[in-house]
């Protein structure tokens, strides 16, 4: 029994990286029969609590969602509060279940060649779909402002053939760039063409996508990750660190010119996209949380109430072009703090640094940049409160923290080799 729940649960945490990328009953499915494979084997016999108290990230993951947790007792919208929780679920499921993976034959590297070839499949699904509609003119996403080519090729248009958001698809793509482009890859297996040819397909698709604030991030922790691996300054560190100064001056100047449009706006009174863009509209949603969290400095106003009173705040300031598409702020820390308060904002800090502080101890580089990634990605979305994206942080946080592949001692060949003996 113990070993067919060992093979059900192999399966299960392939299924939980394809279903990241399909609909969110799918991903719910994996997961509950991970859960169900962890209980038919008996999981917690297996020193989980020793393992679970060596890990600082799992119990400020457990701190975190406790936090959303006390703040439903003063929330009014129940329904809505029981929904986030649900989301926030795999805070306390991951750091718990994953421990067992130390225990089952399966390789971390095995499970990332698995997302990077579901994410291309995505990616080129997509593409066919958006093809097809043009040929056909029937367009599935329509918008009239803009042109055949956007309605179908770019951002929304693009990624609404198999309905991911844009910005959590660029997020997945961006990783799988990353698994590609780490220096130890070559543990994948890929060929040296293989690995260029999926790295344009990638790379085409993040184009398409257009989410800059997440592709920008993913410059960053690639320039972070290989930065780090240098040993000593060299003409190689001076190329590398000249082309991200370069990348960085473009993207600042084009993030001066979108907030000189600001300028332009003296009135929250729009109602149409005219004369917003995504950096003036991300200014104007952070006024309004940061006034409506003001006004609930400590404890913030409950776990289901956050919403509504944004949408709130949002006719209070005549913010008609917010209220009308019911907008969140797009920072998930102003989001953590309006919904469960300044316990929830720190305890959400402290997990990123814990992650963080882990990865560099381990000189894990993948996991290093998969969580400088979410950080930069935090500030302009709430990735913590989606499913999907959530899904994606812990269960990849727990892999890399329970598999790893260099073989230490978290790793799955020193157990396998440990229990051969």
């Amino acid at each position: 029994m113990t070993q067919v729940s060992h093979k059900i649960f192999a399966v299960s945490l392939y299924l939980v990286v394809i279903t990241i990328l399909l609909p969110r009953s799918a991903s719910n499915f994996a997961i509950a029969l991970l859960i169900l494979s962890w209980l038919g084997s008996a999981g917690w016999q297996y020193n989980n609590t020793a393992n679970f108290l060596k890990r600082p990230t799992s119990m400020v993951s457990i701190l975190l969602l406790l936090t959303y947790s006390i703040s439903f007792f003063w929330t009014e919208d129940l329904i809505e509060g029981i929904k986030n929780l649900e989301v926030l679920a795999p805070l306390l499921i991951f750091p718990v279940v994953m421990a067992m993976a130390k225990k089952v034959e399966i390789s971390l590297e095995n499970i990332l060649k698995v997302f990077v070839y579901a994410v291309i499949s995505i990616l080129l699904i997509n593409f066919v779909i958006a093809i097809f509609r043009t040929l056909d003119y029937g367009f599935f996403f329509k918008d009239p402002q803009h042109t055949v080519i956007y309605n179908n090729f770019l951002y929304h248009g693009f990624a609404s053939g198999t309905g991911i958001h844009p910005s959590f698809l660029t997020l997945f793509a961006c990783f799988s760039i990353m698994i590609l482009l780490n220096p130890e890859s070559m543990q994948l297996g890929f060929s040296r063409n293989s690995k260029i040819m999926m790295v344009i397909i990638l790379a085409a698709g993040i184009i398409l996508l257009q989410a800059i604030t997440v592709t920008f991030a993913t410059i960053a922790a690639l320039s972070v990750i290989f930065l780090f691996k240098m040993k000593r300054p060299n003409i190689k560190y001076s190329i590398y660190l000249s082309l991200v100064l370069l990348l960085v001056i473009v993207f600042s100047y084009i993030l001066f010119i979108k907030l000189d449009w600001t300028r332009n706006i003296v009135s929250y009174n729009l109602e149409s996209y005219t004369g917003w863009n995504s950096v003036n509209l991300r200014l104007a949603l952070w006024e309004a949380a940061g006034k409506a969290i003001s006004q609930n400095v400590p404890w913030g106003v409950g776990i289901g109430d956050a919403q509504h009173v944004l949408l709130e705040k949002f006719h209070e300031m005549n913010f008609h072009f917010a209220a009308i598409n019911n907008y969140q702020p797009h920072n998930q820390f102003l989001y953590s703090w309006l919904m469960a308060g300044l316990p929830c904002v720190l305890a959400t800090i402290l997990l990123f640094v814990t992650m963080v502080r882990s990865a560099i101890r381990k000189q894990n580089h993948l996991y290093l940049g998969l969580v400088i990634v979410f950080i930069i990605f935090c500030l302009t979305d709430i990735p913590l409160s989606r499913n999907k994206p959530l899904v994606f942080l812990i269960f990849f946080t727990y892999l890399f923290e329970f598999l790893d592949s260099k073989g230490k001692e978290t790793g799955i060949r020193a157990s396998n080799q440990k229990f051969a003996k």
